[in-house]
């Protein structure tokens, strides 16, 4: 069958040559969009609120590494400083947590321990500042509370030697007497470094059902994907915690987990392969998990620095300290609702015209097609953002007072346009967008044969069937390369039978492309 086909298309070559030559001379043909990822755009931290911008840039020059990385660790702390405060209402009906997940790729040796001491300093002092506020009360009701036990356990060896028509009245004595035992108060917390799925909730509880994971490694990514058990992934709670639902585990060794109202906030920094590894767990995709989280690939700049940095000034730290703390101090008590960020009508449509270009990049042939698990968060996780940055614009106010501008989401879509950018980087490092992947495969088939400038789908496939099955496999790679500029579909020549789609190869990557 193949002799037969090679047959046909010599003898046919020289028609088919000179129609295309004919379709070629007529095309003006696009610069390339690369498959690679290239240069990504920085972080547009120019966009942040005065105080958190100036802290970002003092980090950074602080410690030589790139804005990218200072701006994510920054917004991640007023994430964890704010969630269980606030919520916000984009239109009526919809709600969203102040909770983001962030991860920031970097490699090892871009200084991540140094941005993170410097970005999260404020919460670790604020909890080392309750801590010793409520140590006296603490020490107090401690000793209290041991008094209180002794009393039962006397009151328990009185029920023993009790006589029988008496112990009933006994044990409600004690059962009242308990039910009115002095609680001993726990320093609030706001942030750790790593923990298992179990002593997760166990912190959750004690801290009122919130609480921020933020380290710069992931060893919290492995703890979920089951280091600890075997493989099992144990997402439940990380993902009830990104949502605000109610957490109800019971488990047969252990004491059950009930939380109403729980908030997980997530600010990682890990390497860029650790990212991978966590994206490429099928686990992971198929629960949403990794979908949640926003992505920055930081360039490195190891081998280009010079040693030259600069002490942040003590006031920009001063502000950011103050700022950080007005926003830990703005928490409701425990019986109390968090109050309600609203968007203006303008920012809600700001908001929609944002949705609606994320909405149609998910189409078949749009950018975020591969990666819709992620893409379907994107328009929630900009409106969490945009609530961030009208907390931090004026944080000694009452940000529920005063309606979420369009401006300001117009500033959160612009750093969500930033981002697609990173993601789609990241996935594709992963191998997680099939399009992109596929993409390249079938361009390193065009490179195979450096005179190439035209192909039909039939002959691709013929070549290609050991990775694509079936020819409709090929739609979404073909659709990315003609998106890029690579390839133009043209309408094959009037022959007999029924025409393989025909493609005309851009003559520009013989320059421009690098094999893959």
């Amino acid at each position: 069958m193949r002799n037969e086909t090679e047959q046909g298309i010599r003898a046919d070559q020289p028609e088919l040559e000179a129609y295309v030559a004919g379709v070629a001379d007529r095309i003006e043909w696009p610069e390339i969009v690369s498959l690679d990822d290239g240069k990504l755009p920085e972080f547009p931290v120019d966009l942040l609120p005065e105080w958190l911008r100036e802290a970002a840039e003092g980090i950074s020059k602080e410690t030589e590494t790139p804005r990218d990385l200072a701006a994510f660790m920054v917004l991640g702390a007023v994430s964890i400083s704010s969630m269980g405060s606030f919520i916000v209402q984009v239109k009526p009906g919809y709600r969203e947590e102040l909770v983001l997940w962030l991860i920031a790729a970097a490699l090892t040796g871009m200084r991540k321990t140094a941005v993170y001491r410097s970005s999260f300093h404020p919460i670790f002092e604020w909890e080392k500042k309750k801590a010793t506020e409520m140590a006296a009360d603490i020490e107090s009701k401690t000793s209290r509370r041991q008094a209180e036990e002794a009393i039962v356990e006397g009151m328990r060896k009185r029920l023993a030697r009790a006589k029988e028509e008496r112990r009933e009245q006994q044990i409600k004595e004690i059962v009242e007497f308990q039910s009115k035992m002095t609680v001993i108060p726990t320093p609030p917390r706001r942030l750790i470094e790593d923990a298992t799925p179990e002593s997760l909730g166990r912190v959750m509880i004690q801290n009122g059902g919130k609480i921020g994971v933020a380290s710069d490694e992931g060893g919290f990514l492995s703890n979920i994907a089951g280091r600890y058990s075997n493989g099992r992934v144990n997402a439940d709670l990380p993902l009830k915690g990104y949502a605000g639902s109610p957490v109800k585990i019971d488990r047969a060794s252990r004491d059950p987990i009930r939380i109403d109202n729980p908030r997980l906030a997530i600010v990682l920094s890990p390497q860029p392969h650790i990212v991978s590894e966590a994206i490429s767990n099928q686990a992971f995709r198929d629960l949403g998990f990794v979908g949640r989280f926003l992505y920055i690939w930081p360039e490195s700049n190891l081998g280009h620095r010079t040693g030259a940095t600069r002490a942040m000034p003590p006031g920009v730290m001063a502000t950011y300290r103050a700022k950080m703390e007005q926003i830990l101090e703005y928490a409701p008590e425990d019986d109390e609702e968090p109050a309600t960020i609203i968007f203006s009508s303008a920012a809600a449509e700001a908001w929609t015209k944002f949705w609606m270009e994320v909405e149609l990049e998910m189409r078949e042939n749009g950018r975020l097609r591969g990666i819709l698990d992620w893409a379907a968060k994107l328009p929630g996780n900009i409106a969490r953002l945009a609530a961030l940055l009208h907390v931090a614009l004026d944080p000694a106010s009452r940000p529920h007072e005063r309606e979420l501008t369009a401006g300001t989401m117009e500033d959160a879509a612009q750093i969500g346009r930033v981002l697609i950018e990173h993601s789609l980087a990241v996935f594709s490092a992963a191998g997680a967008d099939s399009r992109i992947e596929g993409a390249k495969h079938v361009l390193n088939w065009i490179r195979r044969s450096p005179s190439r400038a035209y192909f039909t789908v039939r002959d691709l496939h013929h070549d290609l069937k050991s990775r694509f099955k079936h020819v409709k496999e090929l739609r979404e790679p073909l659709s990315v390369l003609v998106e890029r500029h690579y390839l133009r579909q043209v309408a094959p020549p009037r022959r007999p039978g029924r025409p393989s789609e025909l493609f005309l190869v851009n003559p520009q990557i013989w320059d421009q492309l690098v094999q893959v």
